[in-house]
């Protein structure tokens, strides 16, 4: 437990430090470096399906509709890979 605990902890400074990163990009930006990474990681067997699916509930809530819908398609198509 003590593993999980410290991965969260560990999840979540590197999601701040993501969103600092990319805070400045527009909403277009961050979908293509979202497919980019996501398909780099995926090639590279560094990200598994349930993973793919825990990022999207975790930045579902900051997307419009439409780019909701954009991402459940970049995600279905990387799943298949």
């Amino acid at each position: 437990n003590k593993n999980v605990n410290t991965n969260s902890q560990l999840n979540e400074q590197n999601l701040e430090k993501l969103i600092d990163k990319y805070s400045s990009y527009s909403s277009n930006d961050l979908l293509s470096e979202f497919i980019k990474l996501t398909i780099e990681k995926k090639k590279k067997g560094e990200l598994n399906n349930q993973e793919l699916q825990k990022i999207k509930s975790t930045i579902v809530p900051f997307l419009s509709q439409e780019q909701k819908s954009k991402l459940d398609e970049i995600i279905e198509l990387v799943e298949k890979m």
